[in-house]
């Protein structure tokens, strides 16, 4: 009995060994593929490393969201990282597409790129600075930072996009409207999920949203935060790209 349990540990481990290593044969081509096209074409050091950033943002949006939905199903659209994340990796993916067809990534995939940017670091920042210290038994700060795809979610993609686009990819520096336009999704998620909170067909997803069961002067003490901190985001992620462009 003991020598068939071994046999089918090692017949299990064959097969997902060999799932992996076929996995990273995959993985390989994409990165060798991409990178001798665009290093054909001209490009410098610094696109290149934007270029591997993004094709390895790609293939981890890919990983986390498949994690994500065979977990929780469709449920998991309610959340803002999830659909943030979705709007990483499908910026990330047009910024590659970009530079395979275009000499220059065209302005509204820099856009898209921007507000990627800009609803992750919210992520990042929300979930180390507010839920972080919220978090209470049965929940535990390992299981929100870094369990399963919350590690991909909620830390490595949105490092590795902000690293990308603020260092790596180039563009021209961006005005007040581009600003403005970077914050549109998050105010977009907060002026659906509010109304579906307070009429009650929605709780949460985050304790700030609350507003049937938080006090009006704490819902609108949180707006005030959020949304100024997705602002200060925003404009810090500009800031930054103009002194590099410079």
């Amino acid at each position: 009995m003991l020598w068939l349990l071994h046999k089918e540990i090692g017949i299990s481990l064959l097969k997902y060994t060999k799932y992996f290593i076929l996995t990273i044969r995959q993985v390989t081509f994409v990165y060798e593929y991409v990178i001798i096209t665009l290093i054909s074409s001209g490009d410098g050091g610094d696109c290149l490393v934007g270029i591997i950033l993004n094709i390895t943002m790609v293939i981890l949006e890919i990983i986390a969201c498949s994690w994500a939905f065979k977990r929780n199903g469709a449920s998991i659209l309610k959340f803002y990282t999830v659909l943030s994340n979705i709007l990483g990796g499908v910026s990330a993916a047009m910024f590659l597409l970009a530079k395979l067809l275009w000499d220059e990534v065209p302005m509204w995939v820099t856009m898209l790129r921007y507000c990627s940017v800009v609803c992750l670091m919210q992520t990042f920042l929300v979930v180390v600075l507010v839920l972080a210290p919220m978090t209470k038994p049965p929940d535990t700060l390992y299981g929100l930072l870094f369990e399963r795809s919350q590690k991909f979610h909620h830390i490595i993609c949105p490092l590795l996009t902000a690293a990308s686009f603020l260092f790596f990819e180039g563009g021209c520096p961006f005005g007040t409207v581009h600003k403005l336009l970077a914050v549109a999704p998050t105010l977009l998620y907060a002026a659906v999920t509010i109304p579906l909170n307070w009429y009650g067909k929605l709780r949460g997803p985050y304790p700030f949203l609350y507003v049937r069961e938080n006090k009006w002067y704490v819902s609108i003490m949180w707006a005030v935060v959020v949304l100024g901190l997705t602002f200060a985001i925003a404009f810090g992620c500009a800031a930054v790209r103009s002194g590099i462009l410079k």
